[in-house]
């Protein structure tokens, strides 16, 4: 059985200039956290927050709180075990609960909508939306930005002509679209979604045999009529894989591509390309070699968390081995911040889209230990060339579940916020304040000097000034959160 234990600070604790860690509650638990990396965080206004807890066998606490963990209202929510681990989402004015998953041959999601301010169940749909004759296990799942519709993907028709991609609203479980290429030009290619919230979805399919990025705009007005446009591109090391593609909205009419590739687990070049499906064009394609002269500036003018990182790099790294990007990030300007992180192994949860498609159940974690080290910022004025690049060094590592890896960021106008954990003596977390128009740190922080790590499913920003932190100690499964002023 949980219980939690509050106490209240209704005057702030100074731990560092211009940071206070104004409020703070315990969450005893008998059980680990269960080992999916799901955001179950909603921020709100005034410092407000909604969360969605386990509670164990299928058991979840739905919960507001205002900024002193006092609960606004609660609710016990019940699940089915076949389902999956359920993600908590803002959806308009409300705040939902939402489960995707597969069994056998058929998809299923699930939805429920409650009111913001009181609590109260507006809605509840639960749908078998989609039946396939392969693995439906592969199928992936991506959300506009708004969460008001969401993009199923990575099955094929029937008879296997024809790759598919079924736009749905969130909101009533409804397919609003569903779009499909030859199969024949999906096969063995790494693809970039973007949802754009309105049906519009723009596809794009990498093939690192020929360095050319395909893409296809489907205009919810006109399904059948995709705008197909394509780049070619070279580095001077030969890739042999995209490790990752992101997509991010540029204007109306044009999106910004970023396409990281790889030699094996080395990261050795980035190419940028903006499409315009109004123009039919591209408006550019840049490609960017990360080879010893760029490492060797990244590292000189990088930023550190501690002194002990400094010792790291008395000899600097020959190459960008294990750097997986991560997110691109648009500021009010148009510049783009291109996130990697080196990640030397990653959690079999850290997809969020495979997480929701797994059974609804507490998996037994094996004896392993994840790394997660360097941050590197790659940062891109509208044309797609490089106004800055950085890196900040740190070093994690945990045992188990690797949930406490990787970092928290928010971007706001034209600043960069960056929530980062370092191990060792001192302080445990610290946070960068960075303008993305030229690169210049704005602020530096750290904070909490206790041996602890954090969770970033209940970690994130409530507003713009104020990050909730799940921490907990190591071997043990008691929660404390932490409300954090900057």
């Amino acid at each position: 059985m949980r219980k939690l234990s509050f106490f209240f600070l209704f005057l702030p604790i100074c731990f560092c200039e211009g940071q206070n860690i104004f409020s703070e509650s315990q969450y005893d638990s008998k059980k680990p956290f269960a080992p999916y990396e799901i955001s179950n965080m909603v921020g709100l206004n005034d410092q407000e927050f909604i969360l969605l807890l386990e509670e164990g066998k299928g058991k979840f606490r739905l919960v507001r709180y205002d900024e002193y963990f006092l609960d606004r209202w609660s609710k016990i929510l019940d699940y089915n075990r076949e389902g999956s681990f359920p993600k908590l989402i803002k959806l308009g004015d409300d705040v939902a609960v939402f489960r995707f998953w597969t069994m056998r041959n058929s998809a299923f999601a699930e939805i429920r909508i409650y009111d913001v301010l009181s609590g109260e169940l507006i809605s509840e749909k639960r749908e078998k939306i989609l039946e396939v004759s392969s693995d439906p296990k592969n199928i992936k799942i991506e959300f506009s930005s708004d969460f008001s519709e969401f993009l199923l993907y990575n099955f094929q028709t029937e008879d296997g002509d024809f790759e598919l991609f079924d736009v749905y609203d969130t909101r009533e479980i409804k397919k609003l679209h569903s779009y499909q290429i030859e199969s024949y030009l999906t096969m063995n290619k790494t693809k970039g979604v973007f949802v754009n919230g309105n049906g519009d979805t723009f596809i794009a399919l990498g093939d690192p045999g020929t360095f050319t990025i395909d893409t296809y705009f489907f205009s919810g007005n006109a399904p059948s009529q995709p705008v197909r446009l394509s780049t070619s591109f070279t580095f001077s090391r030969p890739a042999n894989t995209f490790s990752r593609i992101l997509i991010c909205k540029q204007s109306e009419s044009a999106f910004f591509v970023t396409t990281a590739a790889n030699v094996d687990k080395d990261l050795v070049g980035v190419n940028v390309t903006s499409f315009n499906v109004v123009l039919k064009s591209v408006l550019f394609s840049n490609s960017y070699d990360l080879d010893q002269e760029f490492i060797q500036s990244l590292y000189e003018m990088g930023l550190t968390t501690t002194e002990d990182q400094k010792k790291r790099f008395l000899k600097l790294p020959d190459q960008l081995t294990n750097f997986d990007l991560q997110e691109i990030l648009i500021d009010t300007e148009g510049n783009i911040t291109a996130i990697f992180e080196k990640q030397d192994i990653v959690s079999t949860f850290h997809d969020q889209a495979a997480a929701l498609n797994m059974t609804l159940k507490w998996q037994e974690i094996d004896d392993q230990v994840f790394f997660s080290e360097d941050i590197l910022l790659l940062n891109f004025n509208s044309t797609g060339e490089i106004l800055w690049n950085t890196v900040i060094q740190k070093s994690q590592s945990e045992k188990g579940s690797g949930l406490g890896m990787s970092y928290v960021s928010d971007l706001k106008d034209m600043e960069l916020k960056l929530l980062l954990q370092q191990r060792g003596n001192g302080n445990s977390f610290y946070y960068y304040k960075i303008n993305t128009v030229d690169g210049e740190l704005i602020s530096e922080k750290s904070f909490l000097d206790k041996k602890i790590t954090y969770n970033k499913n209940y970690s994130g920003w409530v507003d713009g000034k104020t990050l909730l932190l799940c921490t907990f100690s190591p071997g043990s499964n008691n929660r404390t959160f932490y409300l954090v002023e900057f």
